[in-house]
């Protein structure tokens, strides 16, 4: 399988990854047209990609959900009297009791609009589960605290979303 990235920190641990600056799109563009997925564009390269070099492209929108799973999910607990709960900021984690009714949410709205990867905030209120967000783009710190690297889920995720190549049933007629 062929990859393409544009993010060198979000793709380090997927193998068979080639990385490129985004400013080298068009100096690198046969690579860049021959992947079988480009990986973490940055949004001003997106329709470039998907409509003038028919790529396909990762992620389509853009917790820790990936694919059809979801990946990992935690409670994030701000420190006493701070406002962030962001765990780059502070925020404990806590991995335990997660309502199953959050999850089923996250997949079914991922499902139902074709986001294969995002970190979803949930509100859980009075046993009811509210959709905040979703983030593209997302820090990794909860997943390294919980020994989780993303990057075979998201290889495993594109191995098996990667469609054979379509070989023609007969040749191909031509008029003459």
């Amino acid at each position: 399988m062929r990859l393409v990235s544009f993010d060198l920190l979000r793709s380090t641990d997927i193998p068979t990854v080639t990385y490129l600056k985004p400013e080298l799109l068009f100096r690198h563009r046969s690579l860049v047209s021959a992947a079988d997925w480009v990986l973490f564009p940055p949004y001003w390269l997106a329709n470039t990609l998907v409509y003038a070099l028919g790529r396909r492209i990762f992620p389509s929108l853009s917790t820790y959900h990936l694919g059809h799973d979801v990946v990992t999910a935690y409670w994030r607990i701000a420190p006493e009297g701070a406002f962030h709960n962001n765990v780059s900021k502070g925020a404990r984690v806590l991995f335990e009791e997660i309502p199953p009714q959050a999850i089923a949410l996250v997949e079914r709205v991922a499902k139902g609009l074709g986001i294969d990867h995002a970190g979803f905030d949930v509100a859980v209120v009075d046993g009811h589960c509210y959709l905040l967000e979703l983030n593209r783009l997302f820090g990794n710190d909860a997943l390294t605290t919980r020994g989780i690297s993303i990057g075979p889920y998201i290889f495993d995720y594109l191995q098996r979303s990667t469609r054979p190549p379509q070989e023609p049933d007969s040749p191909v007629s031509q008029a003459v």
